[in-house]
């Protein structure tokens, strides 16, 4: 049994749509179109075309559908309707057809004609490609030369870089020589700073000693003038202690004397008053007892001051002697005087007298001890002063020993420092010279490092400028020849698939 046709109006194309039988609408695409698995081409067409014509005639048709059955009849007619509506659409594909034939051949036209304009572009295109693949040739060459020069330029730029590390090498070489010369030259800045220190300190010692060694000069003026004082004043002392023994020895005789008298006197009074002499005696012995109290006390007084004066100074001593001296004799005369008033108005005293002369005899001895201890004094005395000239001379001796060897030792540290200070000075202006030359030297360098620095810098800014501009032209170059190439082989495929199409 056959299919069932499908409705006009559930037949939607993509080319357009059917409203009744055997009208169609005019949109309808020039691709050949499949309908329930069969494709309709130019052919088919013309079978589709010439088939309804034999079945539109009615003899034939009466005389078949004599002969069917209701079915058969029923899908006869659904055949019918189907190859009619079939038919339409032929139709409408056969002006679709017709159109697109048109268009087609319009087409081949335009294409004929683009196609000699394309062969004849080809041909341009050819010889094109032939000048562009000589360019190419050229360019390869030139880009091999580049290359070359490039390697070169490469080589040169390593061996640049290996000058440039070199130098960079000798530049830090450089620096470090100038960082040492630098510390040497601090360093022989900061020992000429310590030796001028130095030398001003030597120069303050020098200056101190000097004040020293005129303050010791003066000192030892000063000395020697006391010295001279002291032994003016010892030679005056020990004028003064001989003009004192003198005298107190003369003291001495008077007193001999006197009490030689004395002892006379007594023993004249002794011959004359010897009635009143028991008599007498008992006061005698009493004025003899206060007068010897008062002769004591006076002895010890005279004998401390003497004693003071003796431990005090030699000069007191004398003095001290004399006047005691003076004070015995006067003591002496006065109990003279005494005693003759006394054996002249009164005889009873006679026995006190001779108790005074007993009593003086004593004082006597007492003050001849005394004198004699005063004599061994001054004989100490003198053995001082003469002592004390020896030492005084062997003082001088000295000083003037110890001035000559401070003088002469004075005069060795001042040449001893003159010379330090001529080698110091010496020193530092060898040292100044020489570290004013590191200095030069250190400068030098550096103006050498500067200027060799800024040198290889411009040459390697113009080396690095110029091989960046070769780069960026040989780029530009190769990316050239790289588009024209690329265009060429475009164009060559294209031709070759045009002329293949063709």
């Amino acid at each position: 049994m056959p299919p069932l046709a499908p409705r006009f109006e559930d037949v939607m194309t993509s080319e357009g749509q059917v409203d009744q039988p055997g009208n169609v609408s005019e949109s309808v695409s020039t691709e050949p179109r499949r309908s329930e698995g069969r494709s309709y081409t130019s052919k088919p067409l013309v079978r589709s075309l010439t088939a309804p014509r034999e079945l539109e005639q009615p003899a034939e048709v009466q005389q078949l559908c004599r002969h069917l059955s209701l079915e058969q009849k029923m899908a006869l007619a659904q055949r019918n309707q189907q190859l009619r509506w079939e038919l339409g659409l032929l139709r409408h594909q056969g002006v679709a057809m017709r159109r697109h034939y048109q268009m087609a051949r319009r087409d081949s036209k335009e294409k004929a004609e683009e196609l000699q304009r394309v062969e004849a572009e080809l041909k341009t295109s050819k010889q094109q490609s032939e000048q562009m693949a000589e360019a190419h040739v050229q360019l390869s060459r030139d880009l091999q030369d580049r290359e070359t020069r490039l390697a070169e330029l490469q080589v040169e730029k390593d061996s640049l870089k290996t000058a440039e590390v070199a130098a960079q090498n000798l530049v830090a070489r450089l620096r470090r020589e100038i960082v040492v010369a630098k510390e040497a030259g601090d360093f022989q800045q900061k020992v000429s700073q310590e030796l001028r220190q130095q030398l001003s300190e030597r120069e303050e010692a020098i200056e101190k000693l000097e004040q020293l060694h005129e303050q010791y000069l003066q000192r030892i003026d000063a000395a020697e003038c006391l010295a001279e004082r002291q032994k003016a004043d010892y030679e005056m002392q020990h004028e003064q202690l001989q003009g004192d023994l003198k005298e107190s020895q003369q003291a001495r005789h008077l007193l001999e004397q006197q009490v030689a008298e004395l002892e006379r006197y007594l023993q004249n009074l002794w011959s004359t008053w010897d009635t009143s002499l028991a008599g007498a005696r008992e006061k005698l012995a009493l004025t003899t007892a206060e007068h010897a109290e008062k002769f004591g006390r006076a002895a010890a007084e005279q004998a401390e001051k003497l004693g003071q004066a003796a431990a005090e100074h030699a000069e007191k001593l004398g003095r001290s002697a004399a006047e005691q001296a003076e004070k015995l004799g006067r003591a002496a005369t006065e109990q003279a005087e005494k005693f003759g008033f006394v054996a002249v108005e009164q005889g009873e005293k006679l026995g006190r007298a001779l108790a005074e002369n007993a009593g003086l005899q004593s004082r006597l001895q007492a003050a001849e001890r005394r004198v004699a201890e005063a004599m061994q004094e001054l004989h100490a005395t003198s053995v001082r002063a003469k002592a004390a000239e020896e030492s005084h001379a062997k003082a001088q001796s000295e000083l003037l020993e110890t001035k000559l060897g401070a003088s002469s030792q004075l005069e060795a540290m001042r040449r001893q420092a003159e010379a330090e200070c001529r080698r110091l000075t010496r020193q530092m202006h060898t040292w100044k010279a020489r570290a004013q030359g590191e200095q030069e030297r250190a400068d030098q360098v550096l103006r050498t490092e500067e200027s060799f620095k800024w040198q290889q810098q411009a040459a390697f800014a113009l080396e690095r400028s110029e091989l960046e501009s070769q780069v960026h032209r040989l780029r530009r170059e190769v990316s050239l020849i790289r588009s024209r190439v690329r265009d060429g082989v475009q164009a060559i495929v294209s031709s070759e698939f045009m002329a293949t199409a063709h």
